[in-house]
């Protein structure tokens, strides 16, 4: 880990760096050694929805989290990753209601597909009805 935490770090530090392909692909390489090495974090670099992460973000969250592990911070219990993930997917419910209430007449929460019917001809006129 503190190999893989150095290999973020460096990144970071050099990230103006005079041959940035170069770089790029180094950073791309920690960050899928990083996530082959953390099932969580795998899982959580794939995003949700519309929610994705650069590999430059990842390289800096997978820093964070090794900046927080070697400082013994753990917050309240609840993995990091977990809890990153979680966040993702209450992120894209927040885009997903803004994006219907600004377009949609009607949203199902079934799942269903909208009809021409169910969107607005004037959007932002009025707030859609669950």
């Amino acid at each position: 880990m503190a190999r893989l935490r150095s290999a973020a770090t460096k990144y970071l530090e050099i990230e103006m760096s005079t041959n940035p392909n170069a770089e790029n692909t180094r950073m791309e390489a920690d960050v899928a050694r990083y996530r082959g090495q953390n099932p969580a974090a795998e899982r959580w670099s794939a995003g949700y929805g519309a929610i994705q992460h650069t590999p430059e973000t990842q390289a800096r969250v997978f820093a964070m989290a090794e900046q927080l592990a070697a400082q013994g911070i753990e917050g309240d219990g609840v993995p990091l990753f977990d809890l990153l993930h979680a966040a993702d997917r209450v992120a894209n419910a927040g885009l997903w209601l803004v994006v219907h209430e600004t377009y949609a007449r009607n949203v199902y929460l079934d799942g269903r597909p909208l009809a021409a019917d169910d969107f607005k001809p004037r959007p932002r006129d009025t707030p859609a009805v669950p």
